[in-house]
């Protein structure tokens, strides 16, 4: 179903003279947060897909490089067409879109162009292999490349093999599986059962990633009502949290194929569970990492940091016991200094744990464009003490016997 591109796989490209590029079937959220928040040496995660399901929402990307420029300026169009297994023309574009009209600054190895098809098919596409036809133009140069990939509209996903349901949600973004989400779903809720029993439960950290799941995948939607159907009264709960806050178009489908009891659970109305606008409580950390973990994107991990700015108000446990009678205000800054506390923590571990985190804090460290100067300062020290961390590692395992001195240092 899917391969993962490395950042290079332009490279296997002949001329370095004219413009060269790609078209990429994607399920990719986090495409031009990676172009525009990583550092330029920082090697993008691309994940292309060969198959999808009716429903299926995913994206057609567009990559080139070496085009030639005008004024310091490139100017990169292309037309599309995509071709149903019958031969009939599903989409042509009328005239050519632009893909790129700006600034050549892009220092990678290749640019990915912020115009994309966003596709998904449904019951009247017929079943096999969709031949999508791009012809990239340079408009400085005059330079056209013809460019040609397929995408397999199956009517199910191959079976692919089964990952450990905590493995899969922490890794999504980078490998996603949408035909393991309701597998995983009953996993999670085994382990909210066993979590009641040994009375450490909450259970929208762990509900959370099906959420922004089925968000992204109405082609389960049907499925996961029915599931939700069979289940015991008090898991029926947990899922229709989920199908509320997915909103009230899934209500209405989700009350359509379910019996009395879940429809009574359902409301149109309901608030959304799982929307942070501001981390305000510290289960809205676990929400934030729950989005980035599934999509990969910047937004999440900006609200995080933002929270970072919690630790100003400086009220410890330590001190906050020493008050003989505390007022609101200091019961407030408790919490806050607890949430932010969190905030730190969950970032140093998780750069630590997942490259990306790394590199979107570099991005957000060295452009300057995201959180307050406290919080980019206390970034910058959780890379520092990484950084301090990996030379530690480095000299410990490095040989033992002495060097001679470099005869060239100063």
């Amino acid at each position: 179903m899917k391969q993962l591109l490395s950042f290079l796989f332009l490279a296997v490209m002949f001329s370095l003279s004219a413009i060269e590029g790609q078209v990429v079937p994607t399920l990719s959220k986090n495409m031009e947060d990676q172009w525009i928040e990583l550092l330029p040496e920082r090697p993008p995660i691309i994940n292309a897909i060969s198959t999808v399901v009716r429903g299926q929402p995913f994206q057609l990307r567009f990559f080139f490089r070496n085009p030639a420029l005008a004024g310091q300026k490139a100017d990169v169009a292309a037309s599309v067409r995509i071709t149903d297994p019958n031969g009939r023309i599903l989409h042509e574009t009328k005239e050519d879109v632009t893909l790129c009209r700006a600034l050549r600054t892009d220092k990678r190895n290749f640019s990915l162009s912020p115009f994309h098809l966003a596709m998904n098919f449904d019951d009247q596409n017929p079943s096999g292999p969709y031949r999508i036809d791009v012809l990239l133009k340079d408009r400085n140069s005059g330079a056209t490349v013809p460019l040609q990939t397929t995408i397999q509209l199956a009517d199910a996903l191959p079976r692919s093999k089964p990952i450990p349901w905590q493995k899969m949600l922490n890794e999504y973004y980078a490998d996603q599986h949408p035909e393991q989400i309701l597998s995983a779903f009953r996993e999670m809720l085994k382990f909210l059962e066993k979590g009641k029993q040994d009375h450490k439960f909450n259970p929208i950290p762990r509900t959370a990633p099906f959420y922004f799941l089925l968000q992204d995948n109405p082609q389960t939607w049907h499925d996961f009502f029915r599931l939700t159907d069979t289940l015991p009264h008090k898991q029926k709960l947990y899922a229709a949290g989920i199908i509320n806050s997915l909103g009230p178009d899934a209500v209405k489908q989700a009350s359509a194929v379910v019996g009395q009891e879940t429809r009574s659970l359902l409301n149109r109305r309901a608030v959304n569970l799982f929307l942070v606008k501001k981390v305000s409580l510290p289960l809205h950390l676990d929400i934030l990492w729950s989005e980035f973990f599934i999509r990969g994107t910047a937004d999440p991990l900006k609200k995080i940091i933002g929270s970072l700015d919690l630790l100003r108000s400086n009220m410890t446990p330590a001190q906050f016991k020493t008050l003989k009678a505390p007022t609101k205000q200091d019961r407030e800054n408790l919490m806050k200094t607890m949430i932010g506390r969190a905030a730190l923590w969950s970032l140093s571990a998780n750069a630590k744990q997942h490259k990306l985190v790394l590199f979107y804090l570099e991005g957000f460290f060295l452009h300057k464009k995201t959180g307050s100067d406290f919080s980019r300062a206390v970034v910058g020290l959780i890379l520092k003490k990484i950084i301090d961390e990996q030379n530690t590692k480095k000299n410990t395992n490095a040989p033992s016997e002495p060097s001679l001195p470099d005869r060239n240092a100063h």
